[in-house]
C-alpha cells in the first residue's frame, strides 16, 4: 500500500510548474489561494463590479488607473475610453464606487482604449495621451488647453514618469520628454528634441509596447509584429542610444512590472522573465499544453493583446497579471489549463490562477462564480489609498476587463477584490496525473483533511478520471436551474456522459461561469440534447458557454454534516468502481465557500495491481 499526500508535509509548498502534466503537485488551478495561509489551499476573494457600462457611457475596456489629487479632492481615475476615438476618463471615490466621467474644463474626449495611457508625473499632475495628444491636468480642477501633439491616430501611446521628467511613445519606435520638475502648469509646449530617443528599429514591423521606470533607469519593451525576436531596452533617459539591448526568444514583451528594482515581463509565447542582471530568464509561464498557437493578438501593434501593457502589478509584494486564456486561432479556442482572469506569481508556488472576474455586484445575488473565457483585458493596479473607511469600504486592488455576460453578448467593467471576503465563491485545483509505482494501481480513496466547515452550504466535492481529455465547447440555452439544451451538432452529449458514471458540465461564459456540475441525464429530441445537472445555477436565463469533459464525481462534503459532527476535519472519498484500476489517476477539488475554508492535505490511498517484476 501506498500514500501520495498533496502538499508535501515537510515543506508545506503545493507548486503548480505550468510544465507537463505530471510534476509539481498542483496542474490547473482556478480561483486558488495558496499565500493567505501558507501551506494551506482556500479561495482566491471574489472580483466585484464596481461599476458597469450604464455607470458610463463610454466604457469599453479600462486600461489604465491611477490615484490622483484634482485640487478639488482626491480619486481614483481610470481610462474607460471606448475603441472609436471618443471615450474620456473617469473617476470614482472609491474602490467599490461607480464611476463618473470628466467633463471639467479642457478634459480630453478622444481617449481609446487601444492607444491610450495615464500617470501621475513626479511633479504630482495627471497625465493622459489620445491616439494623438499628450494631455496635463492642471491641479487645480480642470485640464490644461494646452497639449503635446503625437504622431500618429494609430499608434500607441505609452507613458512613463522618470528623473523630473514625463516620458511618451511618439510613434511605433520612437519616445519623446518633457521637463516636469518645475510642477509649472502648461510645460507639454516646451516638450523637445533633447531627452529624446529613437529605438534603431523597423518602425513598420517593431512597436514599443512599454516603458517602466526603476530608480536608475528606463526599460522598454518592443513586439515584433512580423513574428521576429522582440527585445527589451534599457535607457538612461538622457542618452540619444539605448544603454543595452536584450534579444528575446518571444517575439516581443508585452507587459512589465518593477519588484525590488527587477523588470517581470511577460512575452508573447507567455511566459514570465525577469533581468537576472544579465540577461531576462524565463521563471515560469502558462501551460500551453497543446500550443495550437499563441494567445490572442500576441503580436498586434494595438493593446489588444492577452495582456495589457497595465496588465501587470504587485499586490502584496507579489506579482499579480490579468491574463486573456483565448488562443489566437479562427474560433477562439480554450484550454483547460489556462483560464482567464488573474494570476499570482510566487517562486514557492509558481504561476496560480487566483481570482477570476465574475458578473455581480456587492448587492447582487451571486449566479456566477468567475468567467472562464472573456473578451478582453485591461489594466489591473494595486491602488493604496489614505484611510478613511466608511461601512461600505472593500478593495485593495482594481481590474478592467471586457467579458461575455452571455454567449455572444459583451460588456466592460471595472473590477475590485471582496477584501471584506463575506460573498459566496467558487474554485478548484487538479492534481498532476499521479502514476503508478509499478505498472497498474488499485486507486483505493482519497481523504480531505480541512478546517471544518463553517456554512451549512459550504462544500468540497472530488471528481477523478483516468483517461486524458481535452472536451469540447459549446452553446448553450438555459430552460431552468437545473437544465439546458444544447444542439447534437455542436456536442454528442452521449460522447461525455454515461448513465450511472456522469460527466462533467463546467460553465465558461455566462450565467453560471466557473462552476462545474455534474450530468446526471441527457435525452436527444430531434437534434437536440435536453441536459439536466446536479448544481443549480440561479438566474439562469438565455445563452451561455460550456465546456463538457470526462470527469466522474466522486462524493460531495457539504458543511452541513460538518456541522452535524463537531469533530470531524477529515472526509474519506471512495474512488468509484470504473476509476479504479489503471496507470494513473486524476483528481480534480472544487470548492464552494462563503467563509475561509480551507484544505490542508490530500492523501491517496493506493495499492499495487500489476507489479513491474
Amino acid at each position: 500500500m501506498s500514500i501520495i499526500t498533496i502538499p508535501n508535509q515537510s515543506t508545506k509548498t503545493i507548486i503548480q510548474s505550468n510544465t507537463s502534466d505530471v510534476l509539481g503537485s498542483m496542474q490547473n488551478s482556478f480561483n486558488i489561494d495558496l499565500q493567505e495561509n501558507y501551506g494551506k489551499i482556500r479561495l482566491g476573494r471574489r472580483m466585484l463590479i464596481g461599476s458597469t457600462v450604464s455607470d458610463s457611457a463610454s466604457m469599453f475596456c479600462p486600461v489604465a488607473f491611477a490615484y490622483y489629487n484634482t485640487g478639488v479632492s482626491s480619486y481614483i481615475y481610470s481610462i474607460v475610453g471606448n475603441n472609436t476615438g471618443t471615450g474620456r476618463v473617469a473617476f470614482q471615490t472609491g474602490l467599490h464606487n461607480n464611476v463618473t466621467e470628466d467633463n471639467t474644463t479642457n478634459a480630453p474626449t478622444t481617449i481609446d482604449n487601444r492607444y491610450s495611457d495615464m500617470i501621475v508625473g513626479s511633479n504630482g499632475l495627471l497625465y493622459v495621451t489620445s491616439g494623438t495628444a499628450l494631455h496635463e491636468h492642471n491641479g487645480i480642477g480642470s485640464w490644461n488647453a494646452t497639449t503635446r501633439a503625437l504622431s500618429g491616430g494609430t499608434t500607441t501611446h505609452q507613458l512613463a514618469t522618470y528623473a523630473g521628467r514625463i516620458y511618451v511613445t511618439n510613434t511605433n519606435n520612437t519616445i519623446v520628454s518633457a521637463d516636469i520638475s518645475t510642477g509649472s502648469f502648461g510645460v507639454l509646449s516646451t516638450i523637445g528634441n533633447s531627452f529624446a530617443l529613437r529605438i534603431g528599429l523597423d518602425s513598420s514591423a517593431n512597436v514599443i509596447t512599454f516603458i517602466r521606470a526603476s530608480a536608475s533607469r528606463l526599460w522598454i519593451g518592443t513586439v515584433n509584429t512580423r513574428g521576429g525576436k522582440g527585445h527589451i531596452y534599457e535607457w538612461d533617459g538622457q542618452a540619444t542610444a539605448v544603454t543595452r539591448s536584450y534579444r528575446l526568444e518571444a517575439s516581443g514583451a508585452l507587459s512589465c512590472v518593477i519588484k525590488d528594482e527587477i523588470p517581470y515581463v511577460v512575452d508573447t509565447n507567455g511566459d514570465l522573465l525577469a533581468w537576472n542582471g544579465g540577461t531576462f530568464q524565463k521563471l515560469t509561464g502558462f501551460y500551453r499544453k497543446n500550443r495550437k498557437t499563441k494567445l490572442t493578438n500576441a503580436v498586434n501593434s494595438i493593446n489588444n493583446r492577452f495582456i495589457h501593457p497595465n496588465g501587470m502589478s504587485v499586490i502584496d509584494g507579489r506579482i499579480n497579471m490579468l491574463i486573456n486564456n483565448l488562443n489566437n486561432d479562427f474560433t477562439g479556442t480554450i484550454e483547460e489549463t489556462i483560464q482567464s482572469g488573474i494570476y499570482e506569481y510566487t517562486p514557492e508556488n509558481g504561476l496560480v490562477h487566483k481570482h477570476s472576474l465574475g458578473l455581480a455586484k456587492s448587492s447582487d445575488t451571486i449566479n456566477d462564480y468567475g468567467q472562464v473565457r472573456v473578451k478582453q483585458v485591461g489594466a489591473l493596479s494595486e491602488i493604496n489609498i489614505p484611510d478613511s473607511p466608511t461601512s461600505t469600504t472593500n478593495g485593495s486592488f482594481l481590474a478592467g476587463a471586457r467579458v461575455f455576460t452571455n454567449a455572444t453578448a459583451e460588456a466592460g467593467y471595472i473590477f475590485y477584490d471582496d477584501t471584506n471576503d463575506t460573498l459566496e465563491k467558487y474554485g478548484y485545483m487538479i492534481t498532476p496525473q499521479i502514476e503508478s509505482s509499478q505498472l497498474t494501481d488499485i486507486w483505493q480513496k482519497i481523504y480531505i483533511k480541512n478546517k471544518k466547515l463553517i456554512n451549512a452550504s459550504d462544500r468540497i466535492y472530488i471528481k477523478s478520471r483516468t483517461e486524458e481529455d481535452t472536451g469540447v465547447e459549446a452553446t448553450i440555452t438555459w430552460t431552468s436551474t437545473t437544465t439546458f439544451t444544447v444542439l447534437n451538432s455542436a456536442v454528442v452529449v452521449s460522447d461525455y456522459w454515461t448513465s450511472g458514471t456522469g460527466g462533467e458540465v463546467e460553465i465558461i461564459q455566462g450565467i453560471g461561469g466557473g462552476k462545474c456540475s455534474h450530468i446526471t441525464n441527457a435525452v436527444n429530441s430531434a437534434g437536440t440534447w435536453t441536459v439536466t445537472v446536479d448544481e443549480t445555477y440561479i438566474g439562469a436565463t438565455s445563452t451561455a458557454k460550456a465546456r463538457f469533459m470526462k470527469w466522474n464525481k466522486m462524493k460531495t462534503f457539504n458543511g452541513q454534516e460538518a456541522i452535524n459532527n463537531q469533530v470531524q476535519q477529515f472526509t474519506e472519498f471512495p474512488i468509484p468502481e470504473y476509476d479504479r484500476n489503471d496507470t494513473f489517476i486524476q483528481f480534480k477539488i472544487c470548492m464552494l465557500f462563503k467563509s475561509k475554508n480551507e484544505i490542508h492535505s490530500l492523501n491517496v490511498i493506493s495499492k499495487t495491481q500489476q507489479p513491474l517484476i
